[in-house]
Protein backbone atom coordinates (compact mmCIF):
# COMPACT_ATOMS: atom_id res chain seq x y z
CA UNK A 1 0.00 0.00 0.00
CA UNK A 2 1.86 3.21 -1.10
CA UNK A 3 1.73 5.82 1.77
CA UNK A 4 0.28 9.12 0.68
CA UNK A 5 2.60 12.08 1.73
CA UNK A 6 1.36 14.91 3.56
CA UNK A 7 2.56 18.41 4.82
CA UNK A 8 2.79 16.76 8.78
CA UNK A 9 5.28 13.97 7.47
CA UNK A 10 7.06 16.09 5.56
CA UNK A 11 7.40 18.38 8.32
CA UNK A 12 8.16 15.54 10.89
CA UNK A 13 11.10 14.11 8.04
CA UNK A 14 12.62 17.49 8.43
CA UNK A 15 13.03 17.87 11.73
CA UNK A 16 14.41 14.25 12.26
CA UNK A 17 16.55 14.71 9.42
CA UNK A 18 18.11 18.20 11.57
CA UNK A 19 18.10 16.39 15.11
CA UNK A 20 20.53 13.81 13.60
CA UNK A 21 22.77 15.97 11.46
CA UNK A 22 23.23 18.25 14.91
CA UNK A 23 23.64 14.97 16.85
CA UNK A 24 26.39 13.73 14.61
CA UNK A 25 28.13 17.30 14.62
CA UNK A 26 27.41 17.57 11.04
CA UNK A 27 27.86 21.64 9.47
CA UNK A 28 25.01 21.16 7.38
CA UNK A 29 21.09 22.17 7.98
CA UNK A 30 17.95 20.70 5.76
CA UNK A 31 16.19 24.19 4.84
CA UNK A 32 13.20 22.66 2.79
CA UNK A 33 11.58 19.16 1.13
CA UNK A 34 9.97 19.17 -2.06
CA UNK A 35 7.99 16.09 -3.34
CA UNK A 36 9.01 15.08 -7.12
CA UNK A 37 5.88 14.62 -9.25
CA UNK A 38 4.82 11.24 -10.48
CA UNK A 39 5.43 13.09 -14.09
CA UNK A 40 8.22 13.87 -13.81
CA UNK A 41 10.01 10.95 -14.45
CA UNK A 42 13.41 11.67 -15.81
CA UNK A 43 13.66 13.95 -12.66
CA UNK A 44 17.44 14.09 -11.86
CA UNK A 45 18.62 16.44 -9.22
CA UNK A 46 21.79 17.32 -11.03
CA UNK A 47 20.79 16.71 -14.66
CA UNK A 48 17.37 18.56 -14.47
CA UNK A 49 18.38 21.83 -12.57
CA UNK A 50 17.43 25.06 -14.68
CA UNK A 51 19.97 27.63 -12.04
CA UNK A 52 22.75 27.25 -9.55
CA UNK A 53 23.57 30.09 -7.47
CA UNK A 54 27.00 30.60 -5.64
CA UNK A 55 28.31 32.72 -3.09
CA UNK A 56 32.08 33.23 -2.67
CA UNK A 57 32.69 34.80 0.77
CA UNK A 58 35.85 36.47 0.40
CA UNK A 59 37.83 38.15 3.20
CA UNK A 60 40.86 40.83 2.75
CA UNK A 61 43.25 40.75 5.13
CA UNK A 62 44.80 44.17 5.28
CA UNK A 63 48.22 44.66 4.06
CA UNK A 64 49.51 45.77 7.58
CA UNK A 65 47.41 42.60 9.71
CA UNK A 66 49.51 39.51 9.58
CA UNK A 67 47.61 36.39 7.83
CA UNK A 68 48.10 34.31 10.97
CA UNK A 69 46.89 37.29 13.56
CA UNK A 70 43.97 37.70 11.35
CA UNK A 71 43.23 33.88 11.47
CA UNK A 72 43.51 34.13 15.35
CA UNK A 73 40.52 36.41 15.53
CA UNK A 74 37.93 34.45 13.27
CA UNK A 75 35.71 31.51 14.53
CA UNK A 76 37.25 28.28 13.78
CA UNK A 77 34.32 27.13 11.75
CA UNK A 78 34.18 30.83 10.18
CA UNK A 79 37.85 30.33 8.92
CA UNK A 80 36.98 27.33 7.09
CA UNK A 81 34.09 29.26 4.91
CA UNK A 82 35.92 32.40 3.94
CA UNK A 83 38.33 32.49 1.15
CA UNK A 84 41.20 34.69 2.13
CA UNK A 85 43.88 37.39 0.22
CA UNK A 86 45.75 39.92 1.64
CA UNK A 87 45.38 42.80 0.67
CA UNK A 88 48.54 44.50 -1.50
CA UNK A 89 50.14 47.71 0.28
CA UNK A 90 48.76 50.15 -2.17
CA UNK A 91 45.18 48.68 -1.48
CA UNK A 92 42.69 46.71 -3.61
CA UNK A 93 40.60 48.61 -5.97
CA UNK A 94 37.06 47.65 -5.65
CA UNK A 95 35.92 49.55 -8.32
CA UNK A 96 38.32 47.23 -10.41
CA UNK A 97 36.76 44.57 -8.73
CA UNK A 98 33.10 45.28 -9.73
CA UNK A 99 34.08 45.65 -13.75
CA UNK A 100 35.49 42.36 -13.78
CA UNK A 101 32.41 41.11 -12.08
CA UNK A 102 30.28 42.81 -15.18
CA UNK A 103 32.96 41.50 -17.79
CA UNK A 104 31.99 37.72 -16.73
CA UNK A 105 28.27 38.52 -16.61
CA UNK A 106 26.44 37.31 -20.39
CA UNK A 107 27.48 34.55 -22.09
CA UNK A 108 31.21 33.74 -22.86
CA UNK A 109 33.52 30.95 -23.67
CA UNK A 110 35.22 30.01 -20.60
CA UNK A 111 37.89 27.56 -21.87
CA UNK A 112 40.76 29.61 -20.01
CA UNK A 113 38.71 29.72 -16.65
CA UNK A 114 38.38 26.45 -16.17
CA UNK A 115 39.99 22.70 -15.47
CA UNK A 116 38.71 19.88 -17.82
CA UNK A 117 39.97 17.82 -20.90
CA UNK A 118 41.20 19.83 -23.73
CA UNK A 119 39.05 18.23 -26.18
CA UNK A 120 35.78 19.04 -25.12
CA UNK A 121 32.79 20.14 -27.47
CA UNK A 122 32.95 23.79 -28.24
CA UNK A 123 29.55 24.41 -26.92
CA UNK A 124 29.88 22.64 -23.89
CA UNK A 125 32.39 25.21 -22.75
CA UNK A 126 30.00 28.55 -23.66
CA UNK A 127 28.30 29.09 -20.43
CA UNK A 128 25.79 31.97 -19.38
CA UNK A 129 26.63 33.54 -15.97
CA UNK A 130 23.29 35.65 -15.13
CA UNK A 131 24.46 37.63 -12.44
CA UNK A 132 28.02 38.56 -11.49
CA UNK A 133 28.01 41.00 -8.75
CA UNK A 134 30.12 42.14 -5.90
CA UNK A 135 28.41 43.14 -2.46
CA UNK A 136 30.66 44.86 -0.91
CA UNK A 137 29.15 45.09 2.88
CA UNK A 138 31.58 44.48 5.90
CA UNK A 139 29.96 42.69 8.74
CA UNK A 140 28.28 39.72 7.01
CA UNK A 141 29.97 37.13 9.20
CA UNK A 142 28.03 33.76 9.76
CA UNK A 143 24.92 34.95 12.33
CA UNK A 144 26.21 31.68 14.75
CA UNK A 145 30.05 32.63 15.21
CA UNK A 146 31.30 33.97 17.83
CA UNK A 147 32.92 36.96 16.32
CA UNK A 148 29.18 37.64 14.08
CA UNK A 149 28.17 40.59 16.55
CA UNK A 150 31.83 42.15 17.22
CA UNK A 151 32.54 45.34 15.43
CA UNK A 152 36.06 44.02 14.52
CA UNK A 153 37.91 46.78 11.71
CA UNK A 154 40.27 44.23 10.39
CA UNK A 155 38.09 41.79 9.60
CA UNK A 156 36.44 42.77 6.21
CA UNK A 157 34.23 40.13 4.49
CA UNK A 158 32.79 40.77 1.03
CA UNK A 159 30.18 38.57 -1.02
CA UNK A 160 30.21 37.86 -4.70
CA UNK A 161 27.51 36.28 -6.22
CA UNK A 162 27.45 34.33 -8.88
CA UNK A 163 24.04 32.63 -11.06
CA UNK A 164 24.20 30.43 -14.29
CA UNK A 165 22.74 27.14 -15.54
CA UNK A 166 25.85 25.56 -14.71
CA UNK A 167 29.75 25.86 -13.98
CA UNK A 168 32.63 23.93 -14.75
CA UNK A 169 35.36 22.66 -12.46
CA UNK A 170 36.58 25.45 -11.12
CA UNK A 171 35.77 27.94 -12.80
CA UNK A 172 34.10 30.10 -10.19
CA UNK A 173 37.28 29.85 -8.45
CA UNK A 174 39.40 31.11 -11.49
CA UNK A 175 36.64 33.74 -11.90
CA UNK A 176 37.21 35.19 -8.57
CA UNK A 177 40.82 34.80 -9.03
CA UNK A 178 40.66 36.91 -12.42
CA UNK A 179 38.70 39.29 -10.58
CA UNK A 180 41.11 39.85 -7.68
CA UNK A 181 44.12 40.26 -10.13
CA UNK A 182 42.03 43.00 -11.59
CA UNK A 183 41.34 44.61 -8.44
CA UNK A 184 45.39 44.33 -7.43
CA UNK A 185 46.45 45.37 -10.31
CA UNK A 186 48.17 42.29 -11.61
CA UNK A 187 45.92 41.74 -14.43
CA UNK A 188 44.73 44.42 -17.03
CA UNK A 189 41.13 44.66 -17.49
CA UNK A 190 42.13 44.66 -21.49
CA UNK A 191 44.20 41.42 -20.77
CA UNK A 192 40.82 40.00 -19.17
CA UNK A 193 38.55 40.85 -21.76
CA UNK A 194 41.20 39.46 -24.20
CA UNK A 195 41.42 35.89 -22.51
CA UNK A 196 37.21 35.51 -22.51
CA UNK A 197 37.08 37.14 -26.05
CA UNK A 198 39.92 34.94 -27.66
CA UNK A 199 39.66 31.44 -26.03
CA UNK A 200 42.52 30.10 -28.06
CA UNK A 201 44.95 32.05 -26.90
CA UNK A 202 47.81 31.04 -24.49
CA UNK A 203 47.93 32.19 -21.12
CA UNK A 204 50.18 31.84 -18.43
CA UNK A 205 49.08 29.97 -15.36
CA UNK A 206 50.45 32.83 -13.35
CA UNK A 207 48.00 35.30 -14.82
CA UNK A 208 45.04 33.94 -13.48
CA UNK A 209 45.27 32.47 -9.98
CA UNK A 210 43.14 29.74 -8.63
CA UNK A 211 40.95 30.88 -5.66
CA UNK A 212 40.89 28.58 -2.59
CA UNK A 213 37.96 26.84 -1.89
CA UNK A 214 36.87 27.83 1.53
CA UNK A 215 34.95 30.85 0.39
CA UNK A 216 33.08 29.24 -2.49
CA UNK A 217 29.41 28.17 -0.95
CA UNK A 218 26.34 26.64 -3.50
CA UNK A 219 23.19 28.81 -1.65
CA UNK A 220 19.86 27.65 -4.43
CA UNK A 221 19.39 25.23 -7.14
CA UNK A 222 16.51 26.16 -9.05
CA UNK A 223 14.19 23.70 -11.23
CA UNK A 224 11.17 23.63 -13.54
CA UNK A 225 8.45 24.06 -11.16
CA UNK A 226 6.67 21.10 -13.11
CA UNK A 227 9.22 18.88 -11.52
CA UNK A 228 7.07 19.50 -7.80
CA UNK A 229 4.40 18.27 -6.03
CA UNK A 230 2.00 20.82 -4.06
CA UNK A 231 1.83 19.48 -0.40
Amino acid sequence: MKTRVTRSLVTSLHQQLNQYLLQSSECLRVTDIKLVSEDAKAFDCRRSVTEKCYVYRLGVVPSHVGMLEYINKMDAFEAGMIGLTKEPKHGLDVDKLKLAAEIFSGVNDYTLFRVEPKDLHQKYLQRVVRQCSVSVEPGSAAPFTSYANQQTPDIRLWNIIFSGQGFMHKQIRFMVGAMLAVAKGELAVERLEELLSHPELARMESEIPLATSGGLCLTKMVYPPQCFESL
